[in-house]
């Protein structure tokens, strides 16, 4: 017997749900849906950045937020992201010690790979004074983490660019780096 599919909400344009369907048909339809994107950022300035997977359909090998992940059916967002920080990276965290910066709507076609995604996004930061060694790694899903001073990400060169997701380089994503800087700085 094989592992059951994974089941996200389908939503209108209003965030109301409007029907289910299998996690696959997402992205190789289009389907509008639920996701959000947890950043771990440290008290000396530093954003903690997951490697993906080499086997990823979409950016193998990039960096990338350092969690994100899809809202199952009939969930939150906050129930989410906790989840998917101790899916990710193994800290268990509590509601409370995220801090919500935004919600956002975005719909991207990959040329490449034309997978599409087509989401409702809410956006988390987390302070994190860990050690990054002591974060786990998920299987299939990611090679591992790395920190980042956040002024890179703010400014990056051309050849750091390479380095990551083009979408890291979003105006809103600038947006969400300068609302981590005001949590760094207190």
């Amino acid at each position: 017997m094989g592992k059951r599919p994974e089941i996200l909400d389908i939503i209108d344009e209003d965030d109301h749900v409007i029907g289910q369907a299998p996690r696959r048909r997402f992205h190789d339809e289009g389907l509008l849906h639920r996701e959000i994107h947890v950043w771990l950022y440290t008290p000396n300035g530093e954003i903690v950045l997951q490697r993906r997977a080499r086997t990823k359909r979409r950016h193998p090998g990039l960096l990338d937020a350092s969690v994100g992940g899809h809202v199952k059916s009939g969930r939150g967002f906050l129930d989410a992201a906790v989840r998917e920080m101790e899916e990710e990276t193994g800290i268990k965290t509590t509601p409370e010690e995220l801090t919500e910066l935004l919600r956002y709507r975005r719909w991207v076609c990959d040329i490449h790979s034309h997978v599409s995604n087509n989401v409702l996004r809410t956006v988390y930061a987390y302070r994190f004074t860990g050690m990054i060694d002591g974060l786990r790694v998920e299987a299939n899903e990611a090679m591992g983490f790395e920190l980042w001073p956040l002024d890179k990400l703010l400014h990056p060169t051309e050849v750091e660019r390479r380095h990551f997701i083009p979408a890291l380089f979003s105006n809103t994503n600038h947006r969400i780096y300068q609302m981590l800087q005001k949590l760094i700085d207190g």
